[in-house]
């Protein structure tokens, strides 16, 4: 409401009435600076989290697939320990067969034994790297315990399964895009802050 002193009827005094009115900074938000830097911030901003999002979905599919990787390895690794056991298990054998027929000394079969301990050790270590890539790979998919009963595609279907295309250029990374947004996210910050103190005109 709006305060006026007039006469009315020959009678001086104050009347009063509904009034509007209009304020528009003329110098604070000179050309809409203010404006376009407030808009600038929120796109920047959600340009910031939508890179961030992207690098972190590839991380994580990054992450799955050396662990799909590592636990198909390492089961291929066991594998591999098992049959360099056995072999040193029948060297051992064959070099008893040969010193029992005076064919060998008895250092022979002192190296063939010291061979199947170190083919043993391998095979527990192997063993025990498999289970840990177990337990990463449950982990991984919200699960605990150390059982994994599905079989795995092997290695070596999935790199042949694979291509790659050289990139004409560089290809930029999703982290760094974030952050380039979010530099640009503080600059327009720092625009709407420094128009915020300007005086109104």
């Amino acid at each position: 409401y709006g305060f006026s002193k007039g006469e009315y009827d020959g009678v001086s005094g104050w009347s009063t009435a509904p009034t509007a009115s209009v304020t528009l900074p003329l110098w604070r938000d000179f050309m809409g600076r203010q404006t376009r830097a407030q808009m600038d911030n929120m796109k920047y901003q959600l340009e910031s989290a939508q890179y961030g999002s992207a690098h972190q979905r590839d991380a994580l599919l990054f992450q799955a697939r050396n662990t799909y990787w590592g636990l198909q390895l390492t089961r291929d690794e066991v594998e591999i320990r098992k049959d360099t056991l056995a072999r040193a298990v029948s060297i051992v054998k064959w070099a008893q067969r040969r010193n029992n027929l005076r064919l060998a000394e008895e250092n022979e079969i002192i190296q063939a034994r010291a061979a199947k301990e170190v083919r043993e050790m391998e095979l527990e270590q192997a063993i025990e790297n498999e289970r840990a890539a177990r337990v990463a790979f449950n982990r991984l998919r919200g699960q605990e315990g150390e059982d994994v009963p599905e079989a795995l595609i092997p290695l070596e279907t999935q790199v042949t399964a694979l291509s790659f295309d050289w990139p004409k250029e560089s290809p930029r990374r999703w982290d760094l895009r974030g952050a380039e947004a979010k530099i640009k996210a503080d600059k327009a910050a720092w625009t709407d802050a420094k128009a915020n103190a300007w005086p109104d005109l």
